[in-house]
């Protein structure tokens, strides 16, 4: 399982030593990734966690975050 860190609510380090503490065994998703985090095994349900019902992160493929890479928009462009 992939968690994507929500970075306008927390850094991906602060969020995996939470989890970590609740007894989620996880590792950064790749070095391409700044907001990825792969779950191996958790003691908890990672859905129900505080930090992710604060918004702090959400479930997703890795896969879903290379099309944002591939497109690589940008802040200043309006459509």
């Amino acid at each position: 399982m992939v968690l994507r860190v929500n970075s306008l609510k927390a850094r991906r380090r602060d969020l995996a030593a939470a989890l970590i503490n609740r007894g989620v065994n996880l590792d950064p998703l790749a070095k391409w990734s700044k907001v990825g985090l792969v779950v191996y095994e958790s003691k908890v349900p990672v859905g129900a966690t505080p930090e992710y019902l604060a918004g702090h992160y959400m479930l997703q493929g890795g896969s879903s975050f290379l099309p944002v890479m591939a497109l690589a928009p940008q802040a200043s462009v309006w459509w």
